[in-house]
């Protein structure tokens, strides 16, 4: 965990731990938020404890890397969800209102496109913020 993780628990009263064999209490699931070259490696961790698991996009950063995560989950009987945190952003807040009512008739299909744009610092910032060795890709599967 880092020291800013660390602080963050201890400032909400949060306990915390660096693996997972190490929990002292029963819970049911594990939330995954780590970088995503790490995700399928935390899934499987926890699938081997027989715990739930909820998980930042990507899956895996590789196709190999998932399928064995999948078929791990589904022996362990795991249920396994991949989040994907703009669900309640305002604007698919307003079409999913806009679809419900019917306003835009009957859809049959959709062609959508983000461009979030960052700059080069953004990227030059921090080691986290892209790159094969660490992303590899696996947004775009």
């Amino acid at each position: 965990m880092s020291r800013s993780g660390k602080k963050l628990a201890i400032a909400s009263h949060v306990p915390s731990w660096t693996a997972l064999e190490l929990v002292s209490v029963d819970f049911d699931a594990v939330i995954v938020t780590t970088p995503n070259g790490m995700h399928s490696a935390g899934i499987e961790a926890a699938a081997k404890l027989g715990k739930h698991v909820i998980c930042e996009k990507p899956l895996g950063i590789s196709v190999p890397d998932m399928e064995r995560t999948l078929e791990l989950c589904s022996k362990k009987k795991i249920t396994l969800a991949i989040a994907y945190q703009r669900r309640t952003a305002p604007d698919n807040i307003a079409v999913k209102q806009l679809l419900e009512k019917g306003s835009l008739g009957e859809v049959f299909a959709a062609d959508l496109s983000a461009k979030f744009y960052r700059d080069q610092a953004y990227y030059d910032s921090s080691a986290y913020r892209g790159g094969y060795a660490i992303d590899g890709g696996g947004p775009f599967m």
